[in-house]
């Protein structure tokens, strides 16, 4: 009897285990270019569990939030930076574009960071094939409808999808940074902290 898994679970292992790693180098890699342009870091991924798999969690009386990557601030102002790693931005036939996205169940969390901390949550998005790093307010990006089939039909109160499904969104409303891996730079002229707002002093 061949052995439960085998060389294909050997297989699949070690995809995720370099999915994962390179996601890492891509949290690493966003932090350093932050540092770079004068922002603290309080780095998430250092606080990933006791197996070092779990993701940071703000916990209260009766709940827990997962929260971000990055915990930023520079100058009055403070940013949550979640770090998504991609090879490419995937064409969707039924959005007509090119999308990329994130676990529904991480992106309700996520607006949830928002409102309760007051600050916004943005999506940075390391995409390898084009040599650029994506960036996007979440509560700001656009969200793709629910393509389940109740929600095709115009009956959203009988939405099928789990929250492990995904939210995508257009490439076209993140602000886009060129270059080589961590030596991104905006042709626009932009900084992070000209598309976060300033909190209103107290």
């Amino acid at each position: 009897m061949r052995p439960r898994g085998g060389k294909y679970g050997a297989m699949k292992q070690r995809t995720f285990e370099q999915s994962l790693a390179r996601g890492r180098e891509a949290e690493v890699a966003v932090a350093e270019w932050l540092r770079r342009r004068g922002w603290g870091i309080v780095p998430g991924y250092d606080y990933t569990g006791s197996d070092g798999n779990k993701g940071p969690r703000a916990t209260f009386l009766s709940r827990k939030l997962i929260i971000p990557d990055l915990d930023i601030f520079k100058s009055g102002k403070r940013v949550w930076i979640e770090v998504k790693y991609y090879t490419y931005a995937p064409w969707n036939r039924k959005l007509d574009t090119n999308v990329h996205g994130i676990p529904r169940y991480y992106y309700e969390h996520y607006l949830e960071v928002e409102k309760e901390s007051g600050h916004p949550v943005f999506l940075a998005v390391v995409e390898e094939k084009n040599s650029r790093l994506l960036l996007g307010r979440m509560s700001q990006l656009t969200p793709y409808p629910c393509q389940c089939k109740s929600c095709c039909s115009g009956e959203p109160l009988h939405c099928t999808a789990a929250l492990r499904d995904g939210v995508y969104f257009a490439v076209g409303e993140f602000h886009q940074f060129v270059g080589e891996f961590g030596q991104w730079k905006d042709t626009r002229h932009r900084s992070l902290g000209s598309l976060a707002p300033q909190r209103n002093a107290s």
